[in-house]
């Protein structure tokens, strides 16, 4: 335990900018109301590693990193949300839905916002009888009026 508190210590860096990543990866996804939108989840994790490439680089240009220890640390950046995506969330989910009973349904399909969902079914409501009089010809039918017979 203490060689993680060390690691995550002395490696600070790297963890806020793995957190950034997915906070802004999360952020474009297409179920939110920021107006720039990634539609595809195919392109999740490619983009998630050009952020952590984009971090490498502008700690090389910043702090003065050296390229190879630098774009090291932008990959690891950019995979971290990955991961920490893959193992945290959707084992958490499992187990929750484990206990749920739901253990048969596959995560993804509830972790998608695809259009391909069923639409729900109703039925068609049956219409409720109006207590206005009707109008006919310009004159209010009044029910209590007595037709002539």
């Amino acid at each position: 335990m203490t060689d993680l508190l060390t690691f995550c210590k002395a490696h600070w860096m790297v963890l806020l900018q793995a957190v950034l990543i997915g906070a802004t990866v999360r952020m474009l996804k297409a179920d939110t109301v920021f107006p720039v939108t990634v539609k595809n989840k195919r392109w999740y994790a490619p983009l998630s590693i050009s952020l952590g490439l984009l971090t490498g680089t502008l700690d090389h240009f910043y702090y003065g990193t050296p390229w190879r220890i630098a774009l090291v640390r932008g990959l690891f950046a950019g995979f971290l949300p990955i991961v920490g995506h893959d193992m945290v969330v959707k084992s958490v989910l499992g187990a929750v839905l484990k206990r749920a009973g739901l253990a048969d349904v596959p995560v993804g399909k509830l972790l998608s916002a695809d259009d391909e969902k069923e639409p729900i079914k109703q039925e068609p409501a049956e219409p409720v009888p109006s207590t206005e009089p009707a109008v006919t010809n310009g004159k209010a039918d009044d029910p209590t009026e007595k037709t002539p017979s």
